[in-house]
């Protein structure tokens, strides 16, 4: 039995750092979190750090329109937040 051909492939990403203290932090934090999945995002969160994922895209697909409406979400909602955006090209199934 082979395995599958791994094939290239797309994951936008956006990379949300997040300040505060306690509490408040907590709850900027879970405002990303709801903000990423309201706009189609999978989440993971490290510390301050709040990892918003669009997963493998194919070439052929054009995924930055979701990315784009959740970092204006995230100006507009959190402006205080330090955002890093990118698309990282990694094969599939990695």
């Amino acid at each position: 039995m082979g395995q599958p051909k791994l094939k290239k492939s797309n994951v936008d990403f956006v990379l949300v750092a997040v300040r505060g203290d306690g509490e408040e932090l907590a709850e900027r934090i879970g405002g990303s979190v709801a903000l990423a999945g309201e706009n189609g995002a999978s989440t993971e969160v490290a510390g301050g750090i709040v990892m918003a994922m669009y997963g493998a895209l194919a070439d052929e697909e054009k995924g930055d329109q979701q990315r784009r409406r959740l970092i204006e979400a995230l100006k507009r909602s959190l402006p205080y937040q330090q955002l890093l955006c990118g698309n990282a090209a990694q094969p599939a199934g990695t």
